[in-house]
């Protein structure tokens, strides 16, 4: 799901329509859960099996949507692209094969569009021995594309990509990746590299760090009154730590604080903390949300184990950032099944602080094959969040297997009465058509808005 600065929703998903999977949009003017087209098929069936695909809209004009997702069933996976500029009416009659090189598997595919119209893109492909990771830019709006690799030189055996993230801020796109080679110590590396308005190629910002088992990364930044850009990275470290850096790039020179920062948690506890998502405010500040799995013994003997969603501000406070005490959001039942909440974040600029808006799935209380999907949001920069918690948002339950997958969006235009706008799926409906002989279920897709009040 991506928002347009006219307030329209654009939501791309996956479905099954006869034998394989393929990728679909839809489009509401505002935010109300209001279609008044049909949705629009953009890939193929004849290409194989479209996954994941991510969507983006022109931040200037909200006339331009951009698609990507990848294609497997039909030998090496590709990654392919299509685009309306008319605001999601009309699309290209076939979409685009994207891809640099024939690739074993593509993974996490991403797209977004910066404030001068150029389309960021990023995929992890194997080569056969080891990762590499593509990062492609396009100046006509998605028909030509230039591509570069991470890292650079021969491919190493073993070699992975574990996790990337791409934002695009201003006329500026980033991206934040982590490099695992098993056999190395430290074996695993954290690395920023950016793409200005100017530049043709990108380029190295920052090596954030190098330690053992780094999983995931995650980045958002914002511009200050100054002008000023300021830029969070955070990641974790063997699932057991959240560290982060802070830079701000000014006269197009960055300064980043000297230590890496950790997120604070209590006293003789140990989660493992993970599904990392961050939003950043114009103020400065920003919000990690993650899940936070522990389990202690249980009263009656054996495991308790919960899996809960929490938000931790990070505080500019003038250019020396701070972790603030991390809300909890969710109250998880006990569980032993559901290891991942998978929440989402993101924020609206209004005067006085950021509307921040959170999502995340949960176990049912009476059936732990089963999630929900929750809702929470803060109207004074993180202080205090909706208690309790709007939810569940979904009608029934979701089956867990790949369940959930919440989104979310908050409008920019009622900032009196801000609206958060929700997109989820649901693979409980095992008897759907076409769903496959494999019992993975056949998804569905839903959508819901609260007004944040």
């Amino acid at each position: 799901m991506a928002r347009g600065i006219d307030d329209s929703l654009h939501i791309v998903w996956e479905d099954y329509r006869g034998a394989s999977r393929q990728v679909f949009y839809r489009k509401a003017p505002s935010f109300q859960p209001v279609f008044p087209a049909a949705e629009i098929a953009l890939s193929g069936a004849a290409q194989g099996d479209a996954l994941d695909p991510r969507v983006a809209v022109d931040p200037s004009d909200s006339l331009g949507v951009f698609v990507v997702w990848r294609v497997v069933g039909q030998g090496d996976e590709r990654v392919r692209f299509n685009r309306s500029l008319d605001g999601g009416a009309t699309w290209l009659p076939s979409s685009l094969d994207i891809t640099r090189f024939a690739t074993t598997y593509v993974s996490g595919v991403q797209i977004v569009c910066d404030s001068i119209g150029r389309l960021h893109s990023l995929y992890t492909a194997n080569e056969g021995d080891g990762d590499s990771l593509v990062l492609m830019t396009s100046l006509d709006k998605g028909i030509t594309w230039s591509h570069e690799t991470r890292p650079t030189g021969v491919v190493e055996a073993q070699r992975s990509i574990r996790h990337a993230d791409l934002v695009a801020i201003g006329a500026s796109a980033f991206a934040g990746y982590i490099v695992s080679r098993p056999n190395a110590s430290p074996n695993s590396e954290a690395v920023l590299e950016g793409k200005s308005a100017a530049a043709s190629a990108w380029s190295l910002v920052r090596n954030l760090v190098q330690a053992n088992s780094l999983f995931e990364i995650a980045i958002d930044g914002s511009f200050l009154s100054s002008g000023d850009l300021v830029l969070h990275v955070a990641w974790n470290e063997r699932n057991l730590v959240l560290r982060s850096q802070h830079g701000r790039l000014s006269s197009s020179v960055w300064t980043w604080q000297l230590a890496n920062l950790v997120v604070p948690v209590p006293v003789g506890e140990s989660p493992i903390m993970y599904d990392l998502d961050l939003a950043a405010s114009a103020n400065g500040d920003a919000y990690l949300a993650h899940t936070r799995f522990s389990c202690d013994e249980a009263p009656a003997g054996g495991t308790a184990c919960h899996a809960d969603t929490f938000v931790a501000p990070v505080r500019w406070n003038g250019g020396a950032p701070f972790w603030a005490i991390p809300s909890q959001l969710s109250q998880s039942p006990v569980t032993n099944f559901i290891s991942r909440t998978r929440p989402k974040i993101a924020l609206v600029d209004r005067f006085g602080g950021p509307v921040v808006a959170t999502v995340w799935m949960q176990n049912h209380p009476d059936n732990e094959v089963y999630a929900t999907v929750w809702l929470a949001y803060s109207l004074d920069s993180g202080g205090s969040w909706n208690n309790p918690a709007s939810g569940p948002l979904n009608v029934g339950s979701a089956y867990n297997v790949r369940a959930g997958f919440p989104q979310v969006t908050v409008s920019e235009l009622s900032l009196d009465d801000p609206v958060a706008a929700v997109v989820w799926d649901d693979r409980r409906h095992w008897t759907a058509p076409g769903a496959p002989a494999n019992g993975q279920g056949a998804p569905e897709t839903y959508f819901a808005t609260e007004t944040l009040q």
